[in-house]
C-alpha cells in the first residue's frame, strides 16, 4: 500500500469517528492519555472504555491492515486482538491505530479535528 492510500484510510477512519461517535465518546478523547498499545487508553478505549467492547467494534472499520496482513477482512469475533484467532492474526489494528504509534503522528490535532476544534485535517 502507498503512504497517499494509507493516509486515505486513516482521514477516512478519523472522518468515521468525527461523525458517528457520540459527544460523550469524543469528549473522552485526550492525546495525553492515550496509549496506542492497551485497550482501555487507545483512541476506541478512550472514547469507549475499552477498544474490544461492542460500542468500540461498532465505530471501527471493517476492513483492518494487519501486521502482515494488510487490507484482511475479519469476522466480527476476530475484530480485535483479545479474540481468539491464529496466531498470524493475533494483533490487527486499523490504519488510524497505527498511524497513530507512528512517529511524527499528528495525534493532537487528529482529536482537536474529532472535537470540532480545529476544521481542516492534514496528514
Amino acid at each position: 500500500m502507498t503512504k497517499d492510500k494509507f493516509l486515505k484510510k486513516v482521514l477516512a477512519e478519523v472522518a468515521n469517528i468525527k461523525a458517528n461517535a457520540t459527544k460523550k465518546e469524543i469528549a473522552n478523547l485526550n492525546a495525553n492519555l492515550l496509549d496506542p498499545m492497551t485497550r482501555t487508553m487507545c483512541i476506541y478505549g478512550l472514547m469507549t472504555g475499552d477498544c474490544t467492547s461492542d460500542r468500540a467494534i461498532e465505530l471501527t472499520p471493517k476492513i483492518y491492515s494487519d501486521v502482515g496482513l494488510p487490507n484482511t477482512t475479519f469476522t466480527e469475533k476476530q475484530r480485535k486482538g483479545c479474540f481468539t484467532k491464529p496466531q498470524s492474526l493475533l494483533y490487527s489494528f486499523t490504519p488510524l491505530e497505527i498511524y497513530i504509534t507512528m512517529k511524527g503522528a499528528k495525534t493532537n490535532e487528529i482529536i482537536q479535528f474529532i472535537k470540532g476544534k480545529i476544521n481542516t485535517l492534514k496528514l
